[in-house]
């Protein structure tokens, strides 16, 4: 399948079965371009919309990306299956929204928001794992919802929260180069966190507990072990809200402040097995009942 809208008008295929795009890239010219199958779609041309809006929508199946580059303004994803667009030459000038059932891995090579796509606003994976990886910023107007799967984000320049948050079993942040990590919305992760910077600062706030462990690697991510400031020096800032701050894996600021807050009910700072705080400053707030026990070394 290929198709050219050399004249920006939109393009809708409506497919029984699998769709490849094998042969020819699809260009749009700048309108939209709306796929909608009942089966696979198979991406391994270019897709090119300019500033359009790209809608996948396959009701079974997913959408697998096994070469060419998706570039657009938008990009939306419905349907069910596993949407892997794992290109490293994928750019959106706009937004990034899904709402689907299943796995979804998403690469660009450069700052993409998760926002609003045509009608679907944010990601949500129903239950599964997001992977996002980034050349630039990562910005999230809309919430990132993967219920308890582990959502990986690994950025080249940091990722930041103005309205959006994450809602995981587990969350694992790593920022490859210099770039802050600012994630101090309502977020709630109700297993661990792990969040890097190679040079940056860390702000993280959660609904709940904190716990602070490993998030192996997998797919893009290539693994990281507590909170780590260190090659930068950078402030660290967590806020739990109910259940406190449990450390599993160390905090590493390097000489840079770590800043711990635990506020609501259960509230309380501890260190489990050999976790530490490795910093220049640190300062502790336990706003209600609870023990700061931080007897490592």
């Amino acid at each position: 399948t290929g198709i050219t809208q050399a004249g920006g008008g939109n393009v809708q295929i409506d497919n029984t079965g699998a769709l490849t795009s094998n042969t020819a890239a699809i260009v749009t010219g700048g309108g939209n371009l709306v796929l909608n199958t009942s089966g696979t779609i198979t991406l391994t041309q270019n897709v090119t919309a300019g500033t359009g809006t790209v809608t996948l929508n396959p009701s079974a199946g997913g959408v697998n990306q096994t070469g060419g580059a998706l570039t657009a303004a938008n990009l939306e994803l419905t349907g069910a299956g596993t949407f892997s667009l794992n290109q490293a030459g994928n750019h959106l000038t706009g937004n990034l929204a899904a709402n689907i059932s299943g796995v979804l891995t998403y690469q660009d090579n450069g700052a993409v928001a998760v926002g609003t796509a045509g009608a679907t606003s944010g990601v949500a994976t129903a239950g599964n794992t997001v992977d996002l990886k980034t050349g630039g910023l990562l910005t999230l107007t809309n919430d990132i919802n993967a219920g308890t799967a582990t959502v990986y984000v690994t950025s080249a320049t940091g990722i930041s929260e103005t309205t959006g948050k994450v809602l995981a079993g587990n969350l694992g942040i790593n920022v490859t180069g210099a770039g802050n990590i600012v994630a101090n919305q309502a977020n709630h992760v109700t297993g661990a966190i792990s969040l890097k910077t190679a040079n940056g600062t860390i702000q993280y706030q959660d609904t709940g507990a904190i716990t602070v462990g490993a998030v192996g690697a997998s797919g893009n991510y290539a693994g990281t072990t507590g909170i780590d400031s260190s090659g930068g020096n950078g402030t660290v800032d967590l806020l739990s809200g109910a259940g406190g701050i449990t450390l599993n894996n160390d905090i590493n600021a390097g000489t840079g402040t770590v800043y711990l807050t635990s506020a609501g009910a259960g509230a309380g700072i501890s260190e489990a097995g050999a976790a530490k705080v490795t910093a220049g400053t640190l300062g502790m707030n336990v706003t209600g009942a609870g023990n700061i026990v931080t007897n490592n070394s």
